[in-house]
């Protein structure tokens, strides 16, 4: 639930309590170790996760198509989840067959969600926030620091990419935090209050410069679609 303070002030989700690590677990010789290789946010209290499909990709070394049961390794970081429950297992439960979005579904496998409900994202489409601010958070690291914060402008639906088929225009966005590893971060409108897209590339320009503040977004439009069939407000 949020709470309203004057026009523009709207005090609503935080990113980081919806937020996980995505990662590739190794079985060593001396046990399992897991490396993070993006990020995903949490859309159910039975513990559906969403991410892209080319950070499951990197999990697992193929096409979350043919995943079946191979599990990704989920970590939530939230200081409120105990040690033992940080470090979880996720199935592909749900991704497009037949195109190119890139969005992936995720379900915990190895009990409940560890999270409150008031810790998972509120859902909604991209095309009424044109215009309007956003932040995310995302495992991109800068020396010692493992995640960051990123902010910018949502400037709405570009056209398609043309070596993909994909359900929804993509949604372009204007930051600077944007970076590797923010794959599958939520993009979360602070003037709606809702998740309405999934980070899934940024633009490294040439020497020039020009473009440094590009990345897209899959428009969280998709996520209502099916397989998938998550709720949007």
């Amino acid at each position: 639930m949020s709470e309203q303070r004057g026009e523009d002030q709207t005090i609503g989700q935080n990113v980081r309590d919806f937020t996980v690590q995505i990662r590739r677990i190794v079985e060593g010789e001396v046990g399992e170790e897991q490396h993070i290789v993006g990020t995903g946010f949490v859309v159910s209290t039975d513990g559906k996760i969403v991410t892209c499909a080319h950070v499951v990709s990197s999990a697992l070394g193929i096409h979350p198509r043919q995943a079946g049961d191979t599990p990704v390794g989920v970590y939530f970081p939230q200081r409120n989840v105990e040690k033992e429950r940080r470090k979880r297992r996720a199935v592909v439960a749900a991704c497009f067959e037949h195109t190119d979005d890139d969005v992936v579904l995720l379900q915990l496998a190895d009990g409940p969600c560890p999270l409150a409900p008031d810790q998972i994202a509120r859902l909604g489409a991209a095309d009424a926030s044109v215009g309007h601010p956003f932040q995310s958070y995302g495992y991109r690291r800068l020396a010692h620091y493992l995640a960051g914060r990123a902010d910018g402008k949502i400037l709405g639906d570009v056209e398609r990419p043309l070596d993909r088929t994909v359900l929804a225009d993509p949604i372009e966005l204007k930051s600077g935090e944007i970076n590797l590893g923010m794959s599958g971060a939520a993009v979360l409108d602070t003037r709606r209050n809702l998740v309405v897209g999934i980070i899934s590339e940024t633009w490294f320009p040439d020497r020039s410069g020009k473009d440094s503040e590009t990345a897209w977004a899959v428009d969280a439009r998709v996520l209502s679609l099916d397989p998938l069939r998550l709720h949007l407000e």
